[in-house]
Order: structure tokens, then C-alpha cells, then sequence
């Protein structure tokens, strides 16, 4: 990803206003690799409300980095609020036929140095404490996080 600014810098002879326009340049190069996605494994759990100790289900994600430039390459991930949460780190699953919702998060590693062309797995850890669901009503809960992969 390239990003250009161009800023002109005003008329400096006759000859310039006759016809020719000198115009600065400054490209600042953010990276020459990219990282992008090619699998996941979703998380599923099943959770018992009377359950005293925090469930933790697990899931994946396999990313492969390319392009120019030294190898490794340093990603860095991000994820969304998802369909129900209040931010990245306070998510929410829904109740599919009411508006009852199940706090939770997720934890991954957001940021390493990998090698290039080679396919990497992340591992996802959803983590539901006993007080996000100790009074959830039965039935299937849902939600949807997109994860963001840079460069």
C-alpha cells in the first residue's frame, strides 16, 4: 500500500506561470508485503448455565504473508465489535429467538514476526465467564467477528 500526498508549492518564475507548475512529491511506502486470510475454524461451544468455572472454546485462523521486502514479516490482527458486542474486547453472542444475549471474548495472538510464503495458524480462544451466561434462557446463540489482517 502506497499512500501519495502532492502539495504544490506556488509559481517561481514567468516562465513557470507561462505554462509549467513544479509539484512536490512526498510517497510514504507502508509496506511491501501482504498478509491475507485462507481458513478458519469456527468456535462452537455448548455451555451449562450451572457451570461454576469459565468455558473456554477454541478455533483458528491460517493467514499466509507474500510480496517484496526482507522476510519475516511482522502482521498485525484486529477484530471488529461483532454483531452484538459494545467493542473488540466486550463481544456478545444472541439468543437466535429472543433478545437475550451471552457476554464473551476472544483471545489470539495480534501481532508476531512470521516467514513468508508459508501458511500460519492462530489459535482462537473464546473465553464465556460463569456470569455472562449463569442466567442465559436455552436455545442458540450467535454472532458474527470479522478479524483484520495487516499488512
Amino acid at each position: 500500500m502506497v499512500g501519495l500526498a502532492v502539495a504544490g508549492s506556488g509559481w517561481h518564475s514567468a516562465a513557470d506561470a507561462a505554462g509549467s507548475q513544479p509539484i512536490g512529491v512526498t510517497v510514504a511506502v507502508l509496506s511491501n508485503s501482504n498478509c491475507t486470510f485462507n481458513g478458519v475454524g469456527n468456535i462452537s461451544a455448548s455451555i451449562d448455565v450451572a457451570a461454576t468455572s469459565p468455558i473456554l472454546s477454541a478455533g483458528y485462523f491460517t493467514f499466509r504473508c507474500i510480496g517484496g521486502g526482507p522476510s519475516p514479516v511482522t502482521y498485525a490482527v484486529t477484530n471488529n465489535n461483532g454483531q452484538h458486542g459494545s467493542s473488540p474486547t466486550a463481544l456478545a453472542l444472541k439468543n437466535t429467538t429472543s433478545s437475550h444475549t451471552i457476554g464473551y471474548s476472544i483471545g489470539y495472538t495480534a501481532a508476531a514476526s512470521v516467514s513468508k510464503n508459508t501458511t500460519h495458524t492462530t489459535s482462537l480462544t473464546a473465553t464465556f465467564l460463569p456470569t455472562a451466561f449463569q442466567d442465559a434462557l436455552p436455545g442458540t446463540y450467535t454472532d458474527t467477528v470479522v478479524f483484520t489482517i495487516n499488512p
